[in-house]
């Protein structure tokens, strides 16, 4: 499992940029997976509902390879 790192926009599906800032850390197995977590995050975050839809166009980098 990697430790990723996201920072860059919250953007709801409407192309409505709710947070322009916004960063989270997540371990996860694979990059694919660490990005549903970083929605599953900002979604908590923002106080939308699980089924919202989230777009996080910003980077994700590994920070710790494990």
């Amino acid at each position: 499992m990697n430790y990723y790192k996201y920072e860059g926009p919250i953007v709801l599906i409407d192309s409505m940029v709710v947070s322009n800032i916004w960063s989270a850390k997540t371990w996860a197995a694979t990059e694919k997976k660490a990005m549903n977590n970083f929605k599953f995050q900002a979604k908590r975050a923002l106080g939308l509902v699980a089924t919202a839809k989230v777009k996080l166009p910003g980077k994700i980098t590994v920070i710790q390879k494990g």
